[in-house]
């Protein structure tokens, strides 16, 4: 499951607010694109809010990435609808025929031959996903990182440490070595080195026993 997914399943059917509106502006549809950008792309507070006195939602994209520059590190922007596909932030503009006062969504997919797609929005009511048409889009904000990738499990990381650590120690292993002054440079493998401790152990066990003795 992706990291799209995953969120757009946890965030259906809450009524969302992150910007701790007036009770008279609760749960709108800029508290599901704070969500999105705070939990799966990795903004910060304050990163998305809508400039402006009016402070119309669209505002976001409009005076990207001017307003808030750290969004420019997250996204790229793009205008109208052409090309919107999973994962983008879209927006409408302040008078546009069914969102008059400006909207923003989240993409959950690419356009449909009859204009639409689906997308998690809010406002009225809770967050759902639902259907929309591309009628008037201003344009979409598009993650820099794509959260369509399939997210990095704990077991996957514990499989790449160990993994890491083994091809480690077989370097090691395969690292010659001076085995004594003696040898006059003469080199071995650290594993071959090891590779002979088993005809020395008797040896070994012998002259430790005999410096325990002697004390």
């Amino acid at each position: 499951m992706t990291a799209l997914d995953q969120w757009a399943g946890g965030v259906a059917g809450r009524l969302v607010d992150r910007d701790a509106a007036p009770a008279q502006y609760i749960y709108q549809c800029h508290d599901v694109w704070l969500d999105y950008l705070y939990e799966v792309i990795g903004g910060q507070p304050g990163d998305g809010h809508a400039p402006g006195d009016e402070g119309f939602t669209v505002e976001v994209w409009a005076r990207f990435p001017h307003h808030r520059p750290r969004l420019a590190t997250l996204f790229t922007k793009h205008y109208g609808s052409r090309g919107i596909r999973p994962g983008d932030v879209v927006f409408w503009p302040v008078g546009s025929a069914n969102h008059p006062a400006s909207h923003v969504v989240v993409a959950l997919t690419g356009i449909a031959p009859n204009g639409t797609f689906e997308c998690i929005t809010q406002n009225p009511g809770p967050a759902v996903r639902a259907t929309l048409s591309i009628y008037q889009v201003a344009g979409y904000l598009r993650p820099i990182t794509d959260p369509m990738e399939e997210p990095v499990t704990q077991e996957e990381i514990q499989k790449i440490a160990e993994a890491s650590a083994r091809a480690t120690v077989d370097r090691l292993l395969e690292t010659k070595i001076t085995i004594s002054p003696a040898a006059k440079g003469q080199k071995m493998t650290i594993a071959g080195i090891l590779g002979t401790m088993p005809r020395h152990i008797g040896t070994i066990r012998s002259r430790l026993a005999t410096l325990l003795d002697r004390k």
